[in-house]
């Protein structure tokens, strides 16, 4: 190609065994396009980091991250599951879900009054109100 001749660069409609053959396509002078292949968006591996340390590399990786608590005795706010699983493809701005441990809940603290009243009688304490 002459300096005097219009630029060649890749034409990204073109078929793709054509930009790997190193053929071009010429536009315009003083018009510039260059081709890009796509790069492969996967799901990284987040599981067993902190929540905080896993939305930032979601954001970073272009996805969106949503959050739902599972009870776990594990540290609370690490990452113990997520969807869609490691190494599979998402378009840009996808969503990863993440599911955060976080500490069981307390029986008693779920029981209703006269449960509640029958379990602590059961410890054979006492409760005096003035």
């Amino acid at each position: 190609m002459s300096p005097s001749s219009p630029a060649a660069v890749l034409d990204p409609l073109s078929d793709p065994q054509e930009a790997h053959s190193g053929t071009a396509t010429p536009l315009a002078t003083g018009v510039s396009l260059a081709a890009r292949p796509r790069r492969d968006r996967t799901a990284p591996d987040l599981t067993t980091i902190p929540g905080a340390e896993a939305v930032s590399i979601v954001r970073a990786a272009g996805f969106i991250a949503a959050i739902e608590s599972v009870a776990s005795k594990l540290a609370e706010g690490t990452v113990i599951d997520q969807q869609p699983p490691a190494g599979e493809r998402l378009e840009r701005e996808g969503v990863v879900t993440l599911r955060l441990a976080t500490p069981p809940l307390d029986e008693v603290a779920l029981a209703s009054a006269s449960e509640a009243r029958s379990a602590f009688e059961q410890t054979g304490a006492s409760l005096f109100c003035r």
